[in-house]
């Protein structure tokens, strides 16, 4: 699970969206703050301006340059703070849903978990035990069959429970395969940690 949790947290798009948005908020929130601050400009201008009209001025044909500096100061100081007080509402509330977004993922994982190991162990059981079993129960009747221990309608009974746990043990493939991909989806990709170790 905590490697899975790794992998949710290095690939889960909806928890990357959640963590930009993290990401957004704490900016949004230093900008308000540097709105607090005065701000300085500084301009250049360079104008041509072609050749002399009139020879005899001596600026004249010369192209001028222009400097030029200002200096904003902000002088609403209630105005920036409830701007600096909203961004940061709005920092705690996208952190606040980046937990829900990571806790919502990681309890559907969980689950998935659960479902993905059950669904095995249900494979196993009928590949491994219950299968078997009514294989040699299907030939025993059988054997009973022709000896004249048994009946036909045992026979059929017995098969009945041989094909009904082969439908089972394809319905708990097809369910391992299905949380599977589950699991995939809730890591957000590939089930290999980065070294390349497959889980």
């Amino acid at each position: 699970l905590e490697d899975l949790d790794q992998l949710a947290e290095w690939q889960n798009q909806e928890i990357q969206i959640a963590g930009l948005m993290v990401d957004k908020a704490e900016e949004s929130a230093k900008l308000a703050r540097r709105l607090n601050y005065p701000s300085f400009s500084l301009g250049v201008n360079y104008y041509n301006a072609g050749e002399a009209m009139s020879p005899a001025t001596s600026d004249s044909g010369k192209d001028p340059v222009m400097v030029m500096g200002g200096l904003s100061i902000p002088l609403w100081f209630s105005k920036n703070k409830a701007r600096v007080r909203m961004a940061d509402e709005e920092k705690t509330s996208t952190l606040h849903t980046q937990d829900a977004v990571k806790n919502t993922i990681m309890v559907e994982l969980r689950k998935t978990v659960f479902q993905y190991q059950n669904a095995q162990r249900l494979m196993i059981l009928y590949r491994d035990h219950l299968l078997p079993q009514a294989e040699r129960s299907m030939r025993l009747a059988e054997e009973w069959n022709r000896t004249g221990r048994g009946s036909f309608a045992e026979i059929l009974e017995v098969q009945s429970v041989w094909l009904n746990f082969n439908l089972a043990w394809l319905r708990a493939q097809v369910d391992t395969a299905q949380q599977r991909v589950a699991l995939e989806r809730l890591a957000g990709g590939s089930l290999q940690l980065r070294g390349g170790e497959s889980q």
